[in-house]
């Protein structure tokens, strides 16, 4: 079918839309009734309406086929035998498929059995393939007139690339969040999915049977019968244009799409953080009427918050890239987009920090805890780095920061001392009455020696056993480095913990090796 003869492509999909939003209301959750006769004719009515519209040139001779139509789907609402009803809707379907063949095309007194058959599968089939070309033609006539339409156009495109952005966000979110979670189930329920499903699927194949009506012309060959006059008929003809050379492939996005994209993520985002604060002025109070406590609701998601804080940089580092900006408008417009967002995810990266905290204090510091807030605090700086770039248009400069950043956490570990620092926040939960994972602290490397060697002066029984042997079987491990190690191998850290050890080595050697020693060596 040569879609490029419609003349308001825009109308038909529009149509479509609109008669699967009825449909929807019409048939969801609801069984067959009157509504099979009321959608029909309203089907019927778009289609007339489109074809006076489009100027077509009608096969009155056809016309018999809507009556019986009609007729059957009546019929489906008045026999209430399940055969009768279902041979009426398959019927009536049937002399759908064949009406929207034989709208513009010749008498279907003209076709032979397998031109019947053909005509069948050809409907089916192209009902379901000639939305695309109608949607890109379209998107094209919409472009073509500018103004409004050309900036819905645009706007689709946008919402269409940020769709999968706003799932994959969502999906985050709904994880570390279980009030965002609950939000979620109630705005997207399952009964809203299958209306969505329903109103989509409906609206698809009524796009496409309408644009297969009124392109179907007699000219045209049916898969399985010859055609009455010399067009060709075949699948090539589903594009725009069943000659020429194919459209260039745009590698620049348009200012309009990217920020479509980007404030759709915001709005996205301001939801989550809304959600955030009234968890936090909300207090005990609000929380309980979810089923929370505010320890239980916090300690949970920075892991999935940190992702999406990773990920949203690189989508504004992306769309920067490839998003044309030929005016001062469209860099203010994705200039605001950009720090609206950067805004958001600096308040989400401090909501995952304190999640963060408040779960290494219930469960302990490791060093898996530990990394991702050291982390979090120089993401927190990219950011800051990456929004002046974008205000003052120097976004080359961002590998160099991303260099820096790295540099300075780099860093910062070092200056930290990390396992040091983890067993002096476990050693304090301690002191609080909550437990000392001797086990992890004891797999950790020889900077914590001197710290754990402490531990073999501890009043609790159990800790000076498990401290005492993980001593041991660290100096077992650094004896055998000894005999072998020579001044290139020199190691201050190493070098003072084996001291250390050597030191006690008497009382350390009375202590049994965990049987699981290996496990973390």
């Amino acid at each position: 079918m040569d879609i490029s003869k419609i003349k308001y492509p825009v109308l038909i999909a529009a149509s479509g839309l609109l008669l699967g939003w009825l449909g929807n209301l019409l048939f969801y959750e609801q069984p067959f009734g009157i509504s099979v006769p009321i959608f029909a004719l309203l089907l019927l009515a778009a289609l007339l309406g489109l074809a006076l519209v489009e100027r077509a040139q009608l096969v009155k001779t056809n016309f018999w086929l809507s009556g019986a139509l009609l007729f059957l789907t009546a019929m489906s609402a008045l026999r209430a035998a399940p055969f009768l009803r279902a041979l009426n809707i398959c019927g009536a379907l049937l002399l759908l498929i064949f009406q929207a063949y034989g709208l513009r095309s010749s008498p279907l007194g003209a076709l032979n059995l397998g031109g019947y058959i053909g005509v069948f599968f050809e409907g089916s089939f192209l009902s379901l393939a000639l939305p695309f070309p109608l949607l890109k033609r379209s998107n094209k006539m919409l472009k073509k007139y500018g103004g409004s339409g050309k900036l819905l156009g645009r706007g689709l495109v946008g919402l269409l690339i940020a769709t999968p952005l706003l799932i994959i966000f969502g999906i985050l979110f709904a994880s570390a969040d279980p009030l965002f979670k609950e939000f979620v189930r109630d705005i997207f329920s399952p009964d809203l999915i299958g209306q969505i499903f329903l109103t989509l699927g409906l609206a698809w194949v009524a796009m496409g049977g309408l644009a297969y009506a009124l392109t179907r012309s007699a000219e045209q060959a049916t898969l399985l019968a010859p055609a009455t006059g010399t067009g060709a008929g075949n699948i090539a003809e589903l594009s725009e244009t069943p000659t020429g050379p194919a459209a260039d492939i745009r590698s620049v996005l348009g200012a309009v799409e990217a920020a479509v994209v980007l404030f759709s993520i915001d709005v996205l985002f301001g939801i989550f953080v809304a959600i955030q604060f009234a968890a936090h002025f909300g207090g005990e109070a609000f929380l309980q009427r979810h089923d929370l406590t505010y320890s239980e609701y916090a300690r949970h998601g920075f892991f999935e918050l940190l992702v999406v804080s990773v990920l949203t940089l690189g989508v504004i580092l992306v769309l920067d890239f490839i998003t044309s900006r030929p005016r001062p408008l469209h860099h203010r417009v994705f200039l605001a987009g950009s720090a609206l967002l950067i805004a958001l995810t600096l308040i989400i990266l401090v909501s995952a920090f304190q999640r963060l905290n408040l779960y290494e204090i219930t469960y302990g510091f490791t060093w898996l805890r530990l990394l991702p807030h050291v982390f979090m605090i120089w993401l927190a700086v990219l950011f800051a780095l990456f929004l002046w770039m974008l205000c003052t248009r120097r976004t080359r400069l961002f590998a160099t920061a991303a260099l820096v950043v790295a540099l300075g956490f780099t860093v910062t570990l070092d200056l930290l001392n990390p396992e040091v620092f983890i067993f002096r926040r476990n050693l304090e939960r301690y002191q609080w009455g909550l437990e000392l994972d001797v086990d992890y602290l004891g797999s950790l490397s020889e900077d914590v020696v001197p710290q754990l060697v402490q531990l073999l002066d501890s009043e609790d029984v159990e800790i000076r056993q498990d401290a005492g042997g993980w001593l041991h079987g660290n100096l077992s491990k650094l004896d055998a480095r000894q005999e072998h190690a020579g001044w290139m191998a020199y190691h201050y850290s190493i070098e003072r913990a084996y001291r250390l050890l050597d030191s006690r080595r008497a009382e350390i050697e009375q202590f049994d090796i965990p049987e699981y020693w290996g496990w973390y060596d």
